[in-house]
């Protein structure tokens, strides 16, 4: 069954949805010893025809210090060592928080990242439609507007609404064209003073792009507010280890059907329809959202002398 005719639901340990799970700095290949126990339904060798809800298993390598703390970059970088110098840090948005719970590595320590949240206010807005194409430029009779000319607050909508860096494929502004309808737009200020909002529909050259902007009716949006706290977990790559094996690691207890299912999910994955197998709920029974790894998904499992993710996830048609 093709995957893109899927949707995962959400992973939860209780229901049999899982999250993601792989060997660690110490895994070869994934479990295969032989147990006595054989009173389990065998595991299908592949989904069968006509399924339209079921469970697709991995099993893969996993190493804490390349896979268990989160990717920092830029901004989100800063936030982490502001964190980890002051003991806590702040952080404004009209989004969501750019970080969440879980190991970050800072300066060749690791912490535990701790976001909560600080509250919301609602502020002013105005809906606001922007659109780019490669190479179209403003028509003659147009109004057209320097970024650089327009009052502070218009300033801030503008970049609101543009992309930042570069690239589709970095999650910056398009290469081709790039859109936004009804997008409610920050103006703490109420609007005052501002070019746009009065101007209906304009043009605006920015960044060398000229975008047309159409301004629309009043409304709100909310800001939030996040603090962020870091508590040393390691000192060292080995201190993670230990403190990965500790706080993750699910040792599993496996009958023979259930290590057959594991090798099918290593390397490539293992598939079976609902309602889950017996050896499939015995291994979930095993696992609970309280270990699940935090960053990634999944559970961090030991089978005998050797360690992987393991992720568990439910699919509907």
């Amino acid at each position: 069954m093709p995957a893109t005719r899927r949707a995962f639901v959400l992973a939860a340990a209780t229901g049999l949805a899982g999250c993601t799970a792989m060997p660690d700095d110490n895994t070869q290949s994934p479990p295969g010893s032989q147990s006595t126990d054989t009173d389990e339904s065998s595991p299908a060798q592949s989904t069968p025809d006509g399924c339209t809800m079921g469970y697709h298993v991995t099993v893969e390598a996993f190493a804490p210090v390349a896979d268990l703390p989160m990717t920092v970059e830029g901004p989100e970088r800063d936030l982490v060592a502001a964190a980890v110098a002051e003991g806590d840090a702040g952080y404004e948005t009209y989004g969501q928080s750019p970080l969440r719970d879980g190991v970050v590595a800072h300066e060749g320590a690791y912490y535990w990242l701790t976001v909560t949240e600080a509250g919301t206010e609602t502020v002013p807005a105005y809906l606001f439609d922007i659109s780019w194409e490669n190479g179209r430029t403003a028509p003659d009779d147009a109004t057209l507007y320097a970024y650089e000319d327009l009052p502070a607050n218009d300033r801030e909508a503008i970049r609101f609404l543009v992309p930042d860096g570069e690239g589709d494929e970095l999650g910056g502004h398009p290469t081709q064209s790039f859109s936004g309808r009804e997008r409610p737009v920050p103006y703490p200020d109420g609007g005052d003073e501002s070019t746009l909002l009065p101007a209906d529909n304009v043009w605006v050259r920015y960044d060398g792009r000229e975008y047309r902007v159409t301004t629309g009716s009043r409304t709100t949006t909310d800001l939030h507010r996040y603090r962020y706290t870091a508590d040393q977990v390691a000192e060292s790559d080995a201190d993670l280890r230990a403190w990965a094996t500790e706080r993750y690691v699910v040792d599993l207890s496996l009958s023979e059907t259930q290590r057959d299912l594991l090798d099918r999910a290593s390397g490539d994955y293992y598939e079976e329809c609902a309602p889950a197998s017996d050896a499939l709920e015995g291994i979930q029974e095993q696992l609970s959202d309280d270990v699940a790894l935090s960053h990634g998904g999944g559970w961090y499992v030991a089978v005998d002398d050797t360690r992987h993710r393991l992720e568990i996830l439910q699919w509907v048609e």
